[in-house]
C-alpha cells in the first residue's frame, strides 16, 4: 500500500478555513452541527491507467466519530449521505491500492463531489508532472496543549484523558495534577473527546492543529449525576458522587447506623421500613443486651426482634396495637419524627426545638398524636418540607432517612 500524503499547501488550508466562515455567516451553526441534516455527497471512481469505470469500490467518509459509505456501481459512480464536517476519505477495491485522502469537507448545501482514481495493485502510478508541496510530511508533529477543569468551580481535572481523532490516527494525552495536558498532533482536523471518572464526556469536533500554530484546547467537564461515588469509605455504587445524600450515606456507614441493600447497593430510594428505622436506633444506643417479653406477636422473630423490644421497653414506639408492631410497614415521616423525639427524650437530649408547621400547605394533615414531635423535628432541622408541603404520611426513603440521621447525630445527639 503507497503510503498517505497529506495533501494542499497553507494557502489552500486558509482557503478551506475562509469557505468555511462564509458558509457559516449564512448557515446557523445549530444547523450545521445538530446532526439531523444531511447532505448529498456524489463522484466517480477510475482506473487511473485508463479511466475505466471502477464497480463495486467502496468509498468511506470518516471522521472518527460518523461513518458514511457507498458503493459504486458499474459506471463506477456513487452517491451518499454525510452530515456536515470534514472527513478523512478511503476507497477501497479489489485489485487496487487503497485510495486515502484526508481533511475533505461535507458543505452545507454545496456541490459535493468527490472523483478518485485507483492503482492497480503493484503498479506504480505515473509520476506527477506538477507536484504540489505538501504543507507537513507525516514525520512533523506540532504541540498542543490545553487545560481541563470542573464547570462547575474551576477546579482542574486531574488524569483526563484527552484524545485528538481523525478515524486514521489518534493522539492522547492524559492531564496532570493542575489539570494540564501537552499532546503531539499531524497537521489535520479532528473530533476530540475528554473523559474523567465522575464526569460527563466533552466532544467537539472539527479542531484544527495548525502548521506551527499555537494550538490549544481547553476544556470545562461537567459532572455526571449518575457517575458512581468514588468515595473509597464506601462500596456503593449507585450513589452518585454530589448526590445530596453523598455524604450522608458516608457517614451513617462508616458508624455502623445503616448498611447496604447488597455488597454494592445502598438503595438510596428504596422506602424504609419500621423495623429498619428501630434497628438503625438500637445500633446508635449501642445494641445493648435485652431479657423479657416481647409485646408484639409480629416481632418476636427475625433480625429486628431484639431492636424491637428494646424500642418498646424504652417507650420509644408504640405498636398499633398492643400485640401488633407491624415490623415490615413503610414508616411515614410523623412517624419517624415520633421515633426520633421518644428517642432523643429518654436519651436526655434536647428537645426544646421548635419549628413552625403552619406554613405547609398540609399542615392540616399532621396526625393530632404527631405534631408536637414533628414541630420538634422540624425547628431542630431534621425534617423539611418540599414545595411548601411536610408531607407527613409520605414515606421516608432511604437516602433521606442518612441524612436525617447525620442531622440527628450531629446536631441532636451531643
Amino acid at each position: 500500500m503507497k503510503r498517505e500524503r497529506i495533501r494542499g499547501n497553507t494557502m489552500r488550508i486558509a482557503a478551506v478555513l475562509l469557505t468555511l466562515a462564509m458558509v457559516m455567516a449564512t448557515v446557523p451553526f445549530a444547523l450545521a452541527a445538530s446532526g439531523e441534516t444531511y447532505y448529498t455527497v456524489t463522484g466517480t471512481v477510475v482506473n487511473a491507467e485508463d479511466g475505466t469505470p471502477v464497480e463495486n469500490a467502496t468509498v468511506t467518509f470518516d471522521d472518527g466519530t460518523y461513518e458514511f459509505t457507498a458503493t459504486t456501481g458499474a459506471d463506477g459512480t456513487y452517491s451518499l449521505q454525510a452530515l456536515y464536517g470534514i472527513y478523512n476519505v478511503t476507497v477501497e477495491a479489489d485489485g487496487y491500492e487503497t485510495y486515502t485522502e484526508r481533511n475533505v469537507t461535507v458543505l452545507i448545501g454545496g456541490n459535493n463531489t468527490l472523483d478518485v482514481s485507483l492503482t492497480k495493485d503493484g503498479t506504480e502510478p505515473e509520476p506527477d508532472p506538477d507536484p504540489e508541496p505538501e504543507p507537513s510530511p507525516d514525520e512533523t508533529y506540532y504541540t498542543v496543549t490545553g487545560t481541563v477543569v470542573d464547570a462547575a468551580d474551576g477546579t482542574p481535572v486531574e488524569n483526563a484523558t484527552v484524545t485528538f481523532g481523525d478515524g486514521t490516527y489518534e493522539f492522547t494525552a492524559t492531564t496532570g495534577v493542575d489539570g494540564t495536558y501537552s499532546l503531539q498532533a499531524l497537521y489535520g482536523i479532528y473530533n476530540v473527546t475528554v473523559e474523567a471518572d465522575g464526569y460527563e464526556t466533552y466532544t467537539e469536533r472539527n479542531v484544527t492543529v495548525l502548521i506551527g500554530g499555537e494550538n490549544k484546547l481547553d476544556a470545562s467537564l461537567t459532572r455526571d449525576p449518575n457517575a458512581p461515588n468514588p468515595d473509597p469509605s464506601t462500596p456503593f455504587t449507585d450513589v452518585a458522587e454530589g448526590a445530596y445524600y453523598d455524604e450522608a450515606v458516608a457517614y451513617v456507614y462508616e458508624r455502623g447506623l445503616m448498611q447496604g441493600t447488597s455488597e454494592t447497593t445502598f438503595g438510596p430510594d428504596v422506602t424504609t421500613t419500621r423495623a429498619q428505622v428501630v434497628t438503625i436506633l438500637y445500633r446508635l444506643a449501642g445494641s445493648p443486651a435485652v431479657t423479657g417479653d416481647n409485646p408484639f406477636t409480629d416481632a418476636t422473630a427475625g433480625w429486628y426482634a431484639d431492636a424491637v423490644m428494646w424500642a418498646s421497653q424504652n417507650s420509644i414506639v408504640n405498636g398499633y396495637s398492643d400485640t401488633v408492631f407491624g415490623p415490615e410497614d413503610t414508616i411515614t415521616r410523623e412517624q419517624l419524627a415520633a421515633i426520633l423525639y421518644r428517642y432523643a427524650d429518654g436519651a436526655g437530649y434536647d428537645v426544646t426545638a421548635s419549628g413552625d408547621l403552619s406554613g405547609f400547605d398540609d399542615a392540616g394533615s399532621v396526625s393530632s398524636w404527631s405534631v408536637s414531635a414533628l414541630t420538634w423535628a422540624n425547628g431542630a432541622g431534621l425534617i423539611q418540607g418540599s414545595n411548601n408541603q411536610v408531607n407527613p404520611q409520605g414515606s421516608a426513603i432511604r437516602a433521606q432517612l442518612a441524612v436525617i440521621l447525620m442531622r440527628f447525630v450531629d446536631n441532636v445527639a451531643v
